[in-house]
């Protein structure tokens, strides 16, 4: 029989299970955090591990899943991570970054009882879907075959070969045609890895089936194909292959001790989370650029790296998906007082969320000519998220209107 708990990601939970089982759990962090692509273009943390497991006490551990969300199953037993935020206020802004596609504010609040695993699968065949019928690209691809006349380049000695066993035949060398490409690869295979996941519906199982049988003249994923970027020529593409790869790493783990079987499907929320905060606000100040850039200090090797600049370095601001407490963090203080310095901002702020429901006024910290504030996102009961985020945009725009009148 199955046993399902519900944990919330960086919220330590103290669970009931076997030293087997705590190995696993502990294993499967660790794969996930030594594997590159999980981590995206980022070093991974020191940690090395997104699951903590430690013994408290006989056969009892304490649990914590870092800044993911997702499902894990250590042999009978299933373990869903929720986010550390309210589900609409999360799929909510999730919705709104690219990875996903873009849906209405309806479609994403009305889906709360699914998975993200779920949720995930049909954004992205929502984006495969509108891909397939705009038409995959094709490219050149050199191809080595046996024709009946010369096509391309002869291959002298395999056609010499062939012509003295009696067969009539040119082995030749040419481009051709075809939708056998890296980027088409991927999307297949991610077709055919959410067709096999039995943690999605029937319905989502059978439109995945339905897409891999339309993409029958490309082949299977090759080692090299992950490790390419698609192009300005490829736009159609960034959606679906964003999807793919965090759906294809999030199922990149399973483990076995020769009796106790541990799958997982576990995804990092903090740059969804970022992505999608900082759409939000571009898209709610479109007559300023609101854009993630990065200042090289010097020769040094080191760089600096917010995650909004406003404009012409009116502004910066950087994205904490935490709950900001009564106090400042010191950690968070000093970063983003040191990305003002790099950017040469006077003022600078820190979006995270807070637990009321409401606004209370922003907190200002003043050091030499650099002004820091911390804004919130309210998520506590009765924060609509649509609401909220109209309300920070016009935070927002009163403090750069604030910003433009000093400067």
């Amino acid at each position: 029989m199955l046993h399902k708990l519900e944990l919330v990601e960086s919220k330590p939970s103290i669970l009931k299970i076997s030293e087997v089982e705590a190995a696993l759990l502990s294993e499967i962090g660790r794969e996930l955090a030594s594997t590159q692509p999980w981590w995206g273009d980022r070093q991974p943390p020191e940690t090395r591990s997104v699951v903590d497991v430690r013994r408290a006490m006989d056969d009892r551990y304490e649990v914590t899943f870092r800044e993911v969300i997702g499902v894990v199953q250590i042999g009978q037993r299933q373990i869903h991570v929720r986010p550390k935020i309210p589900w609409e206020h999360f799929i909510f802004i999730a919705s709104r970054s690219e990875f996903a596609p873009r849906l209405s504010i309806e479609t994403a609040s009305l889906e709360p009882g699914f998975e993200f695993l779920e949720i995930l699968c049909r954004w992205y065949l929502d984006a495969t879907e509108r891909l397939l019928s705009l038409g995959l690209r094709c490219d050149y691809l050199e191809v080595f075959e046996e024709c009946g006349e010369v096509r391309g380049q002869l291959i002298p000695l395999l056609t010499a070969i062939e012509v003295m066993k009696g067969r009539p035949i040119a082995s030749c060398r040419f481009d051709d045609l075809s939708i056998d490409t890296p980027f088409n690869r991927i999307i297949r295979a991610t077709c055919e890895r959410v067709a096999r996941l039995d943690k999605v519906s029937a319905e989502v199982a059978k439109r995945s089936r339905r897409l891999v049988y339309r993409m029958d003249g490309v082949g299977a994923l090759r080692q090299a194909d992950r490790r390419l970027k698609p192009d300005r020529l490829l736009k159609t593409y960034i959606r679906p292959l964003g999807l793919a790869r965090l759906i294809l790493d999030g199922c990149g783990v399973s483990l076995s001790d020769g009796h106790t079987q541990g799958t997982s499907f576990l995804i990092r929320t903090p740059e969804i989370i970022e992505d999608g905060l900082r759409t939000i606000i571009a898209e709610g100040m479109p007559s300023i650029s609101v854009e993630k850039r990065r200042q090289l200090l010097g020769d040094s090797g080191i760089s600096i790296n917010p995650d909004i600049v406003f404009g012409d370095r009116i502004a910066i601001a950087d994205v904490k998906y935490k709950l900001f407490g009564p106090d400042w963090n010191r950690n968070d203080f000093n970063q983003i007082v040191a990305f003002a310095t790099a950017f040469d901002c006077e003022r600078c702020a820190l979006l995270g969320f807070i637990s009321e429901s409401g606004f209370p006024r922003p907190s200002v910290v003043n050091v030499g000519r650099v002004e820091a504030t911390r804004i919130g996102w309210p998520i506590g009961p009765g924060a609509q998220p649509g609401r909220v985020a109209e309300a920070v945009i016009s935070g927002l725009n009163n403090w750069l209107s604030a910003v433009d009148s000093v400067s």
